[in-house]
């Protein structure tokens, strides 16, 4: 997972919040995850950064 605490946050969602629920709920499950955090925002810069990464 990636996200930047600058993502969006509109009328009908949080993303950042949303993404740090789905973070807590992996770890609940004990999922083998990795979650980038960062201050960014909505935009592709960081996840084609660390792409190669995620696709191992």
């Amino acid at each position: 997972m990636q996200d930047g605490s600058n993502d969006l946050n509109v009328e009908w969602s949080d993303w950042w919040l949303g993404n740090l629920q789905m973070e807590s709920a992996f770890k609940f499950k004990n999922y083998d995850f990795k979650f980038e955090k960062g201050t960014g925002g909505h935009n592709g810069e960081r996840g084609g950064t660390i792409l190669p990464e995620s696709l191992v």
